[in-house]
């Protein structure tokens, strides 16, 4: 078993130039020291981005037009989208198409999320999700952006008779309960 530390994007040289990559003037954005948050935003659009987590989102949503491009097409510009602005996760990751908000049980946005896989695991929460509306228009882009992934220790495991086997042993010489780690 493999414990990784995570290093998200805390320079604010690094935000700013995650902003520019998804079309924002750099010298618009603010810094919200209450919610410690980047914040900038346009009649049509907002950015904000709070401790490796980052939203782009567009602010006039037309939520009536129902039915959606396949989702190979919404995957495909998806990846596009991220791969132009170099955020495309690199190395495995794991790609869904789902609801993101639903109207009378119909969706009315659809999100394409890619989630990061570490030594074959997904990893929930490490990625992104890009929405899509009924025409196949991003909507909005959130994610987790990190800036590397460092193994930081490697635990040695068991199997479950192992396991059994030793819990077995503690309790049958009375070893006390606080000592059953295993």
């Amino acid at each position: 078993l493999t414990v990784f530390k995570v290093n998200v994007l805390n320079d604010v040289d690094d935000v700013l130039d995650l902003a520019s990559k998804v079309g924002y003037m750099t010298d618009k954005i603010y810094y919200d020291n209450d919610t410690e948050t980047y914040v900038v935003h346009n009649s049509t659009h907002c950015f904000e981005y709070s401790r490796g987590y980052f939203r782009l989102w567009k602010i006039d949503r037309n939520e009536l037009v129902k039915g959606f491009p396949p989702d190979n097409l919404l995957i495909e510009r998806a990846k596009n989208f991220l791969y132009e602005r170099s955020l495309l996760p690199e190395g495995n990751y794991q790609c869904t198409v789902g609801a993101f908000k639903t109207v009378d049980g119909e969706p009315v946005l659809k999100h394409v999320s890619f989630a990061i896989n570490i030594n074959g695991l997904q990893v929930e929460g490490l990625g992104f999700s890009i929405i899509f509306n009924a025409e196949g228009e991003i909507v909005e882009v959130e994610g987790f952006t990190m800036s590397k992934i460092e193994a930081l220790k490697t635990y040695p495991t068991k199997t479950v008779e192992e396991v059994v086997g030793e819990l077995k042993e503690k309790i049958s010489t009375g070893a006390p309960r606080w000592d059953w780690r295993i």
